[in-house]
């Protein structure tokens, strides 16, 4: 994977955080990073997970942890958005 891009930046649409699933309106700083893998994909975090993210970060350094697993399974209350 080669990443192009990564920035934080306001969001001028609807999106969903890849992280955790939730969608956040229009406005929301979001963390996108656009990578180059089989194609050009954007990933983008919520502040929440970019939180998580980084206290959390070497718990994904092998690439065997799941990031989805993570910030939803184990990190938040099955009724709980992330910013909760």
């Amino acid at each position: 994977m080669i990443i192009l891009s990564d920035k934080i930046v306001i969001t001028r649409k609807e999106h969903m955080c890849n992280a955790c699933g939730s969608f956040f309106e229009s406005g929301t700083k979001m963390r996108t990073q656009v990578n180059k893998c089989e194609g050009i994909q954007t990933w983008r975090e919520c502040p929440t997970c970019q939180k998580l993210l980084l206290k959390h970060r070497s718990y994904f350094e092998d690439g065997e942890n799941d990031l989805y697993e993570f910030c939803v399974l184990n990190n938040l209350a099955k009724e709980q958005t992330p910013e909760q």
